[in-house]
This record gives C-alpha cells, structure tokens and sequence, in this order.
C-alpha cells in the first residue's frame, strides 16, 4: 500500500468527500441527512490521527491533508449554521481569523526560510474536538427543536458550546501566535 493510501489518509479522503455532500444536504434541507454526514466525518477526524500513531502510518501528505480537511469541514458547518442562527458570526469568523493568522504565519516562516517543525499544539486539538461537539448540538438542535439529554434542552448545550468553543478558538490563536514569535525570536538570536 502506497503512503498516501494508508487507512488515516483514507479517513482523511473521506472526511474531504464529506464536505460538499454535508453543505448540499444542508442546502437541501435534509437536516437529517447533514447531521448524521457531519458526524462521521467529525469521528474520522478524531480517530485518523490515533490511528496514524497507532499503526504508524503518519505521512507529509496526511499531515497537511488533515488540517485542511478540518478546517473545511468546521468552516462549512459553522457557516450554515450561523446562517440559521444556531451558532453566532462571531464564532464562525473568529475560526476563520485564526485559520488565517496559523496560516500566514506558516507561510511567513516559509519565506523568510526559518526552519520549524510543525506540530499542533494541545489547545489545538481540544478546540477542534470542542468545535466538533458544538457543531453537532447546534445540528441535533436545529434539526430536532425541543430535544433534549438527560433532561436539559440541546440548546443549552449549544449555548455552552458557543462560549468554551471560542475561548478555545482564542487561546489556540494566541498560542500559536506566540510560538511563531518564539521562533523568529530565536532565528534572530542565532543570525
């Protein structure tokens, strides 16, 4: 089997698939249908890189593949969803402003040709995974109002979600932000 079809790349390809066929059910308004898409393509994100570690298929196409998907899954579905008014603006543009500042700041350090390693960090991963769960409260809430888990309302879920998801966003943000600045501190200090 070639590196670039290892079973993480495989869930990898899959979640990707998952992108368009999500946005044109939701489009369609097959709630339904949308929920239980975005719900196996956010499992696939969480198990692709235990699995990768687990049977140590990590690749450089996996590791760029990923993040990508990601990042166009969680746009996709915080954008429906605050076009409904499930999840606010606030929260869809604050992903995509760190989105950018991760992204600019990896391709700053490209040009600029400083060596560094990428790995995500903590924060990273758990604002992904609560970005996950949000997600799929605020789709559970919209596509059953009224629902509710061990007798509280789904949206209340949602609400929680909204607040922990940003401050996670934010701190992500900052702290990849301050990585990056370690870096070129560190390049200029040796230059």
């Amino acid at each position: 089997m070639r590196p670039e079809w290892n079973i993480p790349n495989c869930l990898t390809y899959f979640r990707l698939t998952m992108v368009p066929l999500f946005v044109a059910a939701f489009s369609l308004r097959w709630y339904t249908t949308a929920l239980v898409l975005f719900f196996l393509a956010g499992f696939t994100d969480l198990v692709d890189g235990a699995i990768a570690r687990w049977l140590n298929q990590r690749s450089d196409l996996g590791a760029v593949l990923d993040p990508v998907a990601d990042k166009l899954l969680m746009w996709a579905a915080f954008y429906c969803l605050a076009t409904v008014r499930i999840l606010p603006w606030w929260l869809f543009w604050l992903m995509v402003v760190k989105d950018a500042v991760v992204v600019g700041g990896i391709a700053y350090l490209k040009w600029r040709a400083i060596p560094f390693a990428y790995e995500p960090i903590l924060w990273s991963k758990w604002a992904t995974l609560a970005q996950i769960v949000t997600g799929t409260f605020g789709l559970i809430d919209f596509t059953f109002p009224g629902h509710a888990f061990w007798r509280y309302p789904v949206a209340d879920f949602v609400s929680g979600g909204i607040y922990i998801t940003g401050c996670l966003i934010l701190i992500t943000a900052l702290e990849y932000s301050r990585k990056g600045l370690e870096i070129i501190q560190q390049r200029q200090g040796t230059a």
